[in-house]
């Protein structure tokens, strides 16, 4: 609830008043999305049951796990991945549907 709390309430204020410029799907089934909104803001999300990999400016080549996400907005960086930036995370255990999520910080 907290992670929750951390990263859709700041994403929250800087989609409120954006238009949803672009909405992409990544994959044949129609599973990971990407939202570009008209300020820059850029959130991936992952549904598919698999892992997978997108280009980020910030974060070079980021891997989403299933349920992962990544937003990209200037200053304000959240993200729920196996690698950014080079650097591996590792999945911790939660009460969620996910079997991956990561801390933000």
């Amino acid at each position: 609830m907290k992670n929750t709390q951390e990263i859709l309430g700041p994403l929250n204020k800087l989609t409120a008043q954006a238009l949803t410029e672009r909405y992409d799907f990544l994959d044949e089934g129609r599973l990971v999305r990407k939202t570009t909104f008209s300020n820059g803001v850029m959130v991936w999300v992952n549904g598919s049951a698999d892992n997978f990999t997108v280009d980020s400016e910030t974060g070079g080549k980021v891997i989403l796990p299933p349920y992962g996400l990544l937003v990209e907005a200037g200053s304000f960086i959240a993200f729920l991945a196996l690698k950014l930036a080079g650097a591996a995370f590792i999945p911790r255990r939660s009460c969620s549907p996910s079997p991956a999520w990561m801390d933000s910080r």
